[in-house]
């Protein structure tokens, strides 16, 4: 390899693992914020009861339909986040059974056929398509194609966090203003 392709081959291993460090912190605070403010909502609607007439109620409710929005950004970034970490957790088996151990000589299409065939019938459709995609960007000379969509993952991960942060946020202004003290 040359001084070019060993600077791509080492940038692009190095964008994996941030990928997935980086991955892993959203995930943990995605589900702070979804559990928290779930458990938050959920207490306040267990007492309802006795908050009539120090909290608005509409508020409550209003609180609970975007909680459903946030809860679903939680599962779509869990998503995100098993992508990235599927794609870091291969990249480092791949790394262990083949640089590390000295083998040089396997067929990629061969190991790409084999994930195919290991992936459920209902998904398979979905895999071929992100695993296709990857071959033609191989053949054409893009080896680094992956990690550079892994690293995409993860920002787009940390887009779908900020956003819940942001809601959850809101909400919780909303709630606490929504309490009439003195009453």
């Amino acid at each position: 390899m040359n001084r070019e392709e060993n600077t791509k081959k080492v940038t692009s291993q190095t964008l994996v693992l941030i990928a997935v460090s980086t991955s892993e912190t959203m995930d943990k605070f995605s589900n702070w914020l979804v559990l928290g403010l779930g458990g938050i909502i959920g207490l306040l609607v267990s007492n309802i009861s006795q908050l009539t007439g120090y909290v608005d109620i509409h508020e409550i409710k209003i609180s609970g339909v975007i909680y459903i929005f946030i809860f679903l950004l939680g599962f779509i970034q869990k998503l995100l986040f098993m992508r990235v970490s599927a794609s870091a957790a291969g990249y480092r088996i791949a790394m262990e059974n083949t640089e590390e151990k000295g083998v040089t000589d396997y067929d990629g299409l061969t190991v790409i056929d084999e994930i195919k065939k290991a992936t459920l019938p209902g998904l398979r459709w979905m895999v071929t398509k992100g695993i296709d995609r990857s071959i033609q960007e191989i053949k054409a000379g893009n080896h680094y194609w992956t990690h550079r969509w892994t690293a995409r993952f993860s920002q787009i991960q940390m887009l779908v966090v900020l956003l819940e942060a942001l809601l959850t946020l809101w909400v919780v202004i909303k709630l606490v203003l929504a309490i009439e003290i003195g009453m």
